[in-house]
């Protein structure tokens, strides 16, 4: 059986037939000749002619080389699901798990994964909480808990396409990974303001950002934001967050 990537967007095969690997075994000699000739299609086909025994790092780099060529030349096209991209890097890791565990692959993944749900944004509905597109991000980040720059580019895609607020459990992981850039970039500055002022659900969730990992760098902007934003009740949403632990301006009153 043969499965090609989106839906034949990229002739990337996950699985060679049978009787084709039985009738033409290739050696890591011409693995190697095939990297040399950029014939990534082909080699990737062949991985698994050498027996798992003999794997080294040769064999993971060339695969590593194959994977992340191959997944560069995709061409994401709006009216595909995001779904086919995952499933095709997914079903690479679980294929060839050494390989889908590299920094090659996973930067690659990291940069596709992010590039098809831009491009399939407005192939779903994304009204309250149930919003797949939202929670399949969440995963996708999740999944990958070695790269550390992937939950804060997540988040600022997203935050590009939808209120800040939902990008709260992006910009939370995105903390967690990598402070001293999160901590001072002016998009989770954005979402903080938005969730406080606002007063949604994820203000219990961004009080680790407020208080304690971003403190020095998000106490300010909210300090800032008490006689910036439109309304009242805004303020006041903002002076709660503040009073919560830490001195106020004196525009909040006691």
């Amino acid at each position: 059986m043969q499965r090609a990537l989106c839906g034949g967007l990229l002739a990337l095969t996950l699985f060679a037939t049978a009787d084709a690997r039985a009738a033409d075994k290739y050696s890591m000699s011409d693995l190697k000749a095939l990297a040399e000739q950029e014939s990534w299609q082909e080699l990737y086909e062949h991985l698994e002619d050498i027996p798992p025994g003999k794997r080294d790092d040769q064999w993971k780099g060339l695969g590593e080389k194959a994977v992340v060529n191959l997944l560069g030349a995709m061409k994401i096209e709006p009216n595909y699901g995001y779904e086919h991209v995952i499933a095709t890097m997914d079903a690479v890791q679980k294929r060839y798990p050494t390989i889908g565990k590299t920094k090659g692959f996973l930067n690659k993944r990291m940069e596709v994964g992010i590039e098809a749900f831009k491009k399939t944004f407005s192939n779903y509905r994304h009204s309250g909480y149930d919003d797949p597109w939202r929670h399949a991000i969440v995963k996708f980040v999740m999944d990958d808990p070695t790269t550390v720059e992937l939950p804060l580019r997540a988040a600022k895609m997203q935050s590009n396409l939808l209120i800040e607020s939902t990008t709260v459990p992006l910009y939370v992981e995105a903390v967690k990974r990598q402070r001293d850039v999160a901590c001072k970039d002016p998009a989770l500055h954005a979402m903080v303001v938005e969730v406080a002022a606002e007063e949604e659900v994820w203000v219990k969730e961004i009080a680790s950002i407020v208080d304690d990992k971003c403190a020095a760098e998000v106490r300010p902007v909210l300090v800032k934001a008490v006689d910036t934003v439109k309304t009242p009740d805004e303020k006041a949403n903002i002076c709660k967050v503040l009073k919560a632990k830490g001195p106020v301006p004196a525009s909040c009153g006691k």
